[in-house]
């Protein structure tokens, strides 16, 4: 009895064969698998082919093998592109390849999802990503607004920025924005006591000019200011402005540099301190140094009398005979003196 190998797969849509996407948010889609043959299977996953600016992918791991009799799924993830027409249109393929473990036997399945775009109101911002503005002196920039949603719309703009950083649109509502369509406002930016780096964030929120329902995606954009002084600030404080940083930075510059100056003169103490360890003598070399000078001291005073010889006694010495034996006071060494 020889068993036929079987290699097949199926997949499984959702109910409703469809994946619904707004433009600028995520739409997805689970797809099911199951593996309907006697073999285990190893997967490869694939797309077909989307307009520009369109994108897709999962949002699952997804799975590189499937055992016999076993089922598996998958999350798909799809991104419109900007200005999507609403409704149904494209179509995304799902290509899942097959094939069994020794690669024997291979096949392919393709499911098809059908992608419905929801009306939807997208407005984007771009500007310059930083500037710098010096202290009592007003610049200006632009900012660019695009409908990238389908439907036109009526956009009211707002401006988030610290305390003390002025930020002035000329206009903070714009009318009747075709889908597609850019436009460009002037902004002016001015502070009189800031320094450093400060954020400002740009928004906006679209209103459909139908009065339809519509899925709405907020986006927004930051432009980041570096205020910096009127001039009166120099040296460690000046080039820390330049940069953009705040002025309590330069307590903490100058604590390490007084922390730097304590370490280094510590440890050129401790080196005088090793040096002149090394150069003084120990006790032990001290009382061996004493010891040699006396005993050099000794051997000269006895070099230079004898350790026997005949001399005139002191006028003190007492003795019943001419020559006696005189004892030196510093020495047991008897000499031979004569008495006159």
């Amino acid at each position: 009895l020889i068993v036929q190998e079987i290699a097949d797969i199926e997949l499984q849509l959702p109910e409703s064969g469809e994946i619904t996407a707004a433009i600028g948010d995520y739409g997805l889609a689970e797809i099911g698998l199951q593996n309907t043959g006697n073999v285990d299977l190893v997967l490869d996953w694939s797309f077909g082919t989307l307009p520009d600016g369109w994108q897709v992918g999962f949002a699952s791991t997804t799975p590189g093998g499937i055992a016999q009799g076993s089922t598996s799924s998958v999350m798909v993830s799809l991104l419109v592109g900007a200005g999507a027409s609403p409704g149904p249109g494209e179509t995304l393929s799902i290509i899942v390849e097959a094939q069994t473990l020794d690669g024997t036997k291979q096949l392919q399945k393709v499911a098809e999802l059908g992608i419905v775009v929801l009306p939807s109101l997208w407005v984007t911002f771009d500007t310059e990503s930083r500037v710098e503005v010096p202290q009592g002196s007003p610049l200006s920039g632009n900012l660019s607004v695009t409908n990238s949603g389908n439907i036109a719309c009526d956009v009211q703009l707002s401006v988030a920025s610290p305390e003390g950083l002025e930020v002035v649109l000329d206009s903070e509502s714009l009318e009747l924005m075709a889908v597609g369509e850019t436009r460009t406002i002037s902004y002016t930016l001015s502070s009189d006591n800031l320094r450093g780096l400060q954020v400002v964030t740009f928004s906006g929120t679209p209103t459909a000019l139908s009065g339809e329902s519509a899925a709405v995606t907020n986006e927004s954009t930051t432009l980041e200011v570096t205020v910096t002084g009127d001039g009166e600030a120099d040296g460690l404080a000046g080039i820390l402005e330049s940069l953009g940083l705040p002025q309590w930075t330069v307590a903490i510059f100058a604590l390490l540099f007084v922390a730097l100056v304590g370490f280094a003169v510590l440890s050129l103490r401790r080196a005088n301190m090793n040096v002149e360890n090394a150069m003084a003598p120990s006790s032990g070399e001290i009382l061996a140094s004493q010891e040699v000078r006396r005993e050099a001291a000794l051997d000269i005073g006895v070099s230079g009398i004898g350790t026997k010889s005949t001399s005139t006694c002191p006028p003190t010495f007492a003795g019943n005979a001419d020559t006696h034996t005189c004892w030196l006071a510093s020495r047991s060494t008897p000499i031979s003196c004569s008495h006159s």
